[in-house]
């Protein structure tokens, strides 16, 4: 009598991962053509710190870094954006001193796309106002509707221009 075929079992793997220093902030990427990728910030108790992107081999069952940038402060919280298809720009988000945006291109390379700096919008009661001013960089907002995160005073600019 011929037994039945049975499923295949899934398998329960631990991989672990060592940085070069202590790990603070880091997120999964959740897009399906780059399984098992996670971005790891560090905290070094200085200025200049770094994000690291790393990516399962499934060959070698080790994490291997794919990608690595600077970031000023440690990174206290990372998030990419959520693409369950695949089919936006590849997106990453950081928070430290300022909430900063990063391209992901082709897995590789990292590239500062926006530095969003919590400014005062309204002026304490009795002073006035400063006269809105434009300087081709970006824009200002009063209020974000955002769940809480950022509320007021949301300035949007390069971060390459002076």
């Amino acid at each position: 009598m011929a037994q039945p075929s049975q499923p295949p079992s899934k398998r329960k793997e631990i991989y672990t991962y060592s940085a070069p220093w202590l790990m603070y902030g880091m997120n999964w990427s959740v897009r399906p053509d780059h399984r098992f990728r996670l971005a790891v910030g560090s905290f070094e108790e200085e200025y200049s710190n770094s994000v690291r992107i790393i990516q399962l081999d499934d060959e070698t069952h080790q994490f291997n870094e794919v990608a690595q940038f600077e970031h000023p402060y440690p990174a206290t919280k990372i998030m990419w954006m959520p693409d369950a298809n695949g089919t936006r720009r590849d997106m990453l988000a950081t928070t430290g001193d300022y909430l900063r945006l990063w391209n992901v291109t082709d897995n590789k390379s990292v590239r500062l796309e926006g530095l969003l700096n919590n400014v005062r919008a309204y002026p304490a009661p009795g002073a006035r106002a400063p006269p809105p001013t434009s300087q081709g960089r970006g824009a200002q907002a009063g209020v974000v509707s955002d769940g809480g995160l950022l509320r007021r005073g949301l300035r949007c600019g390069s971060p390459h221009a002076p």
